[in-house]
């Protein structure tokens, strides 16, 4: 009595995920194409989806359209899969691609909508439960390699065959499903260092601050962590899907043989293969030698040859191509003093060289210069050419195609020279006036309570002059902030610091302190004026003179310094 497709024994899980990476390694490029064409919107809609329910205050009015959205681009996915599992199977079972017809392609969306979605309702009640996971989780899996519509399906219904298929060998499910959850754990972590540690070493080595290294960035909050399990997802269900197809094709194969099937095909395909280059390699030989060796001559033993039909027989046979390497070349038999150096010899090969690569290069500007500006005194044109009559000249004589392939190039260089030219006319406006809105931007005044402005806003002696106007007018708050960012701009010239809107005082004195930290009495001068403006504009203190004065002070101290390094 035969034991039953349970009781069957399993071919292990290693071995089943090795070859699952190898079926997804050898298929069609169109195949894992399926996969995406269908996963990626879903994908893209539910973020969206997700984002704008959580985040946007006015999401609850789009929250009828926006789940249709979503359904509809669930549908589209579990059809893609299902054509993307399909395509395995036929590969696993060498079989012909069926024609994808309105037809089947309604039947299939039809199945997948009818099964699919209670995956989104019994996976995670499952899940709770631990126990009926593998065999839930299975079938819905099956359901997409059984559901691609093909009309020779070996078993019976779709949903029929994807829960007997989920029933065999269980231990082999359960395994495989926890070794490709682990996989996905360090493919999950994997992407998050990806993308975490880029922004990271761009900060610590760059000086550059991104979204993801600023103080409000959490890696757990909800947006990231969607995406990194939707890449995650993108990256490990192309694996899973593989699995299940080989577990359904080797199970299927219990009571087809579709498994010996396609190994004998291989073994045929092979065998063909080898006696076709067995023959080709036999016949070669022959062939070969067939065309090398002259016919045989028949001499008669009572024949008698002269001498010099003797020599000419000798030097027929050692003309043939098989005792060329017994004659002595050119250049042995050249005279020994007359043989030249190996330096000597490199430097001429090199320079004939450049002489054929500049008489070749020379030859095809004037073939392309000839082209395009054909002269009536050449030599192939000086004798049918007459100007007074009618159907000859420099290009009388040529098709239709080459006129207009001549004339085309005509308009694309008189093209070229008119673009050169309003583009070096462009670059002189916008010079002019970028000359113009800098001398504007000079004369024109700034609001120093503005807290957006900044020090690129104005070069160091720009600063300098509005503060000596400001502290003519008696405004010395103001005056002392111009020179603050007079400061500011005098270390960004000098590469010391970046200017950034969003960067605090704090953060100039922190980067002030990473790349000068050898030159103390500088990082000293700084702090004092960095203490002196936070008093007075963000605190009470008056700016009098004497404040002003160690203020410029200090600046001339920063400046010593910056020019002695």
């Amino acid at each position: 009595m035969a034991r039953s497709d349970t009781q069957q024994p399993d071919r292990g899980v290693l071995r089943l995920l090795e070859e699952s990476v190898g079926v997804l390694r050898c298929s069609r490029p169109g195949t894992l194409g399926c996969y995406y064409i269908g996963s990626l919107p879903f994908i893209l809609v539910l973020l969206y989806f997700l984002a704008d329910m959580s985040q946007n205050a006015f999401g609850s009015e789009r929250l009828i359209q926006g789940s249709a959205a979503v359904a509809a681009a669930f549908v589209w996915m579990k059809l893609w899969h299902a054509v993307f599992a399909g395509r395995l199977m036929e590969q696993l079972c060498g079989q012909r691609p069926q024609r994808w017809g309105l037809r089947r392609i309604v039947r299939v969306a039809i199945n997948q909508t009818a099964i699919q979605p209670w995956g989104l309702i019994l996976i995670p009640l499952a899940s709770a439960v631990l126990v009926p996971l593998p065999w839930i989780y299975a079938f819905f899996q099956n359901a997409s390699v059984y559901g691609n519509g093909r009309t020779d399906h070996p078993g019976g219904k779709p949903l029929t065959s994807a829960w007997r298929q989920a029933r065999v060998w269980p231990r082999q499910n359960i395994a495989g499903l926890f070794v490709l959850m682990l996989f996905g754990t360090f493919v999950l972590a994997n992407i998050g260092h990806a993308v975490l540690l880029p922004p990271e070493l761009a900060k610590m080595f760059l000086d550059i601050d991104t979204v993801f290294t600023r103080g409000g960035f959490s890696p757990f909050n909800t947006t990231f962590l969607a995406i990194l399990f939707s890449l995650a997802y993108l990256c490990l269900d192309p694996l899973i899907k593989a699995f299940y197809t080989l577990r359904c094709f080797y199970g299927q194969s219990l009571r087809t043989g579709q498994d010996l099937r396609s190994e004998l095909r291989g073994i045929i395909t092979a065998g063909a293969a080898v006696l076709l280059l067995g023959l080709v390699l036999l016949g070669a030989p022959g062939s070969v030698g067939a065309q090398d060796t002259p016919p045989p001559t028949t001499v008669s033993p009572r024949a008698e040859m002269s001498p010099q039909d003797l020599n000419e027989s000798f030097d027929e046979v050692l003309a043939q191509r098989k005792y060329a390497w017994r004659l002595k070349r050119a250049d042995d038999q050249a005279d020994a003093n007359e043989e030249k150096t190996f330096a000597t010899s490199v430097i001429e090969t090199i320079w004939g060289w450049l002489k054929d690569m500049f008489r070749w290069l020379g030859d095809l500007l004037g073939d392309i210069w000839d082209f395009l500006f054909p002269r009536p005194d050449r030599p192939d044109d000086r004798v049918d050419w007459d100007p007074n009559a009618k159907g000859t000249g420099p290009g009388a004589g040529e098709s239709g195609w080459v006129s207009f392939l001549r004339y085309l190039v005509y308009a694309a260089i008189a093209g070229v020279v008119v673009i050169l030219g309003v583009a070096i006319w462009r670059r002189l406006k916008l010079s002019q006036k970028r000359d113009v809105n800098e001398s504007e931007a000079d004369t024109s005044p700034i609001d120093l309570e503005d807290e957006n402005v900044t020090a690129d806003d104005l070069p160091q002696s720009g600063w300098l002059e509005l503060a000596k106007k400001l502290v003519q007018q008696g405004d010395t708050r103001l005056a002392l902030r111009a020179m603050y960012l007079a400061s500011l701009a005098m270390l960004a010239d000098n590469n010391r610091i970046s200017i950034a809107k969003f960067k605090s005082n704090m953060d100039y004195r922190r980067e002030l302190d990473r790349r000068c930290h050898s030159m103390p009495l500088l990082l000293e001068a700084f702090g004092r004026n960095v203490g002196a403006f936070e008093a007075v504009w963000y605190g009470t203190h008056e700016a009098n003179e004497l404040m002003l004065n160690t203020f410029i002070e200090n600046q001339n101290t920063i400046g010593r310094m910056l020019d002695d390094a």
